[in-house]
């Protein structure tokens, strides 16, 4: 076999470049539908439920007055449920040395808006406040 490439290291190069462009063809091919939804280690979110978003642990205020600031958002999270839709996490600001996000889960008349630290391992809770609704 060792000869037969020696004497044929055109074939040898031919079919190398004939995987290479095999294996471009298929990365440059657009995912399919079991490729979306079957990514490793990935829950999908909850569908929305509007107003009447099911809290899993009861009353989201009385579960955020046993939240202090600086619990990481896992548990946050835990105790809220993941946030309804992927819209109602902002993008992070840098403020006054710091950056945190938002992320607004929908309340009857007021939303519940959490500011979390995006630079801390595990995303601390910052602070908590509710919005008029617009």
């Amino acid at each position: 076999m060792l000869r037969s490439i020696q004497n044929h290291p055109v074939a040898l190069l031919a079919v190398g470049a004939v995987a290479f462009a095999a294996w471009l063809w298929g990365d440059a091919q657009p995912p399919t539908a079991a490729d979306r939804t079957e990514t490793a280690g990935v829950r999908p979110l909850p569908p929305h439920a509007g107003p009447n978003y099911p809290f899993p642990h009861g009353d989201p205020h009385a579960v955020l007055a046993q939240l202090p600031p600086g619990v990481p958002r896992a548990i946050v999270e835990h105790k809220l449920g993941v946030p309804p839709v992927p819209h109602t996490v902002s993008a992070i600001r840098f403020e006054d040395g710091s950056a945190t996000y938002t992320v607004t889960y929908p309340l009857p008349g007021r939303p519940l808006v959490l500011a979390f630290d995006a630079a801390q391992p595990g995303h601390p809770l910052v602070a908590t406040h509710t919005e008029p609704q617009s």
